[in-house]
């Protein structure tokens, strides 16, 4: 669902045929991450990382930006903000044998989502192992590949 809405998201400006996207849209798809997924404490427990996959100016893969949600201690499995900025050795996202590439021209919205679950009854003995998703979606209309607007001037959601 996030990468779902992620793909979507995008105004259009006056005499712009591409959408621009916003800090705010971003933190919007995790509002809605949060509210729809409904995870007790995923806040606290979880992170959602969402990046954005270029291609860059050598034809190569790279990691435009990257947002994240959530306080949990995850980093992300495939990558950082910039990876592979210049050159042809960052091979996408993703899995060793299932690595995603953005074509010419558009990007792919990239999710990494990691959540510790603390059962309520706790079974001694058993350990409980975070529980992690990864998805994709290529962007939904053209999109202006530049780093997100904040005209609004809200607090990105880096991840540090």
């Amino acid at each position: 669902m996030v990468t779902d809405n992620a793909s979507r998201m995008g105004t259009r400006s006056a005499g712009l045929s591409v959408q621009q996207i916003s800090e705010a849209e971003i933190n919007d798809v995790f509002v809605g991450a949060q509210l729809q997924g409904n995870l007790p404490d995923f806040a606290r427990n979880g992170r959602i990382i969402l990046s954005s996959l270029q291609r860059n100016a050598d034809g190569g893969q790279w990691i435009a930006w990257q947002r994240c949600y959530g306080e949990g201690t995850f980093s992300s499995a495939y990558g950082i903000e910039g990876q592979g900025e210049r050159g042809t050795s960052f091979e996408g996202m993703g899995p060793p044998n299932q690595r995603l590439q953005a074509p010419a021209g558009t990007s792919v919205m990239v999710t990494e989502i990691y959540y510790t679950y603390e059962p309520i009854f706790p079974v001694t003995g058993v350990e409980t192992s975070p529980i992690t998703e990864f998805a994709a979606f290529n962007t939904r209309a053209s999109r202006d590949l530049s780093a997100p607007r904040n005209a609004e001037r809200v607090e990105p959601s880096l991840c540090d």
